[in-house]
Formats: structure tokens, sequence, C-alpha cells
């Protein structure tokens, strides 16, 4: 007869062993649970801002969380001297992951949704001429983003006055 100890034991090991298995799948749905794409402009060192917020400079990579995924979501580049650009970041269904879907019985969908951004958004940025940049840099003071001293040292640069 087999002391009690080892029962115990085994069952412990039974109980440690499924509490590891739930941990593990914890963490892998949690590595699936962000959408990412690279946004990348010609030339770089654009201020990027994701729905109005500044999120960084050109290139880099923006990061939302999986629940937070939208079709709607407004991107917005600016440089000085170049034309703004504003639209929506682009999504896309992955076919790969609708098929591994359907092969793994649900399985792949828990790690990485089918629905995601694109994964580069590319922006070629158009260069202002002078009348357009003498008239960027007029709205920026209206509208208070420069102050007088500022304004009246980037027309100076503009014009090209020595």
């Amino acid at each position: 007869m087999q002391p009690p100890r080892r029962k115990a034991a085994g069952a412990l090991t039974g109980v440690m062993s499924v509490r590891i298995a739930h941990c593990a799948v914890a963490l892998a749905l949690l590595r699936g649970c962000a959408h990412r794409t690279r946004i990348v402009s010609r030339p770089a060192e654009a201020n990027v801002f994701i729905d109005g917020r500044f999120v960084g400079k050109t290139p880099c990579i923006w990061s939302v969380p999986a629940t937070q995924l939208r079709d709607d979501t407004r991107v917005r580049l600016e440089l000085p001297g170049y034309f703004p650009v504003s639209t929506e970041l682009q999504t896309e269904y992955r076919v790969g992951r609708i098929i591994g879907g359907v092969f793994t019985v649900g399985l792949v969908p828990l790690f990485k949704w089918p629905h995601t951004y694109q994964d580069t958004h590319f922006f070629d940025l158009q260069r202002m001429n002078m009348d357009d940049r003498l008239a960027e840099i007029r709205r920026m003071r209206e509208q208070g983003r420069l102050t007088d001293q500022e304004y009246e040292k980037l027309r100076i640069e503009v014009l090209g006055i020595p």
C-alpha cells in the first residue's frame, strides 16, 4: 500500500500543471492583443498625429490594443515646408489568419485577429512653394501656434532675406 503522501503529491502536480497551462494560454492571448502599423514618409522626420495626438516622428511604429482597432483611425503628418497629409489608417483582412482559424478550429484568431492594420503606411509629402509656405506660417501665427517673433524669423527664412 502506498503512503497517502504520494497521492497528495500527484494531485498537487496535476493542479500545478493545470495552473501552468492556464498561465501559458493567458500569456499567448496577451501576445496577440495588439495591432501595429509602420508609418513612413518621404522625407522622414515628419510629425505623426493619430486622432489628433502626437505619437512620434516618421518612421515610427504605432500600436493599439486589439479592442481599440477601428476603421476610422485618423492620421496626420506635418513637416515644415511640406503640405500636411491627413487620412485614415487602412485596415485589411489577412486571409492566412482566416484559413489558419478554419484549420485550427478557431485557435489562430484567438492569437492573431484576421482584421488588422496594413503592415506599412507610406506617405510621399509634397513640398510647398514660397507663397504656400508664407500662407502656412501666417495661419500658424493666427492660430497661436507661433509667436510674432517666431513668425518673423520663419518669414525671413522663407523669403531668403539674409
